[in-house]
């Protein structure tokens, strides 16, 4: 989910956050997180693009009998 922040006066840059969700984190390609990011950025005509991704599941641990 893209999300544009812009100063009212101009003074500032525009600067694209991009929220990416996943439910998995073995399903998380940031070669996807990287076009789309490209693509919004050209989109919004910035080059501030902040990708922030969301992980919803802690990922799975493998089990050598530690804590």
């Amino acid at each position: 989910m893209p999300l544009l922040v812009e100063c009212p006066d101009r003074r500032r840059e525009t600067l694209l956050f991009v929220l990416e969700e996943e439910s998995n984190a073995w399903r998380f390609s940031i070669h996807r997180l990287a076009y789309y990011c490209l693509d919004l950025a050209e989109m919004a005509k910035t080059s501030r693009v902040v990708p922030v991704i969301i992980f919803l599941r802690e990922p799975a641990r493998p089990h050598n009998g530690c804590v």
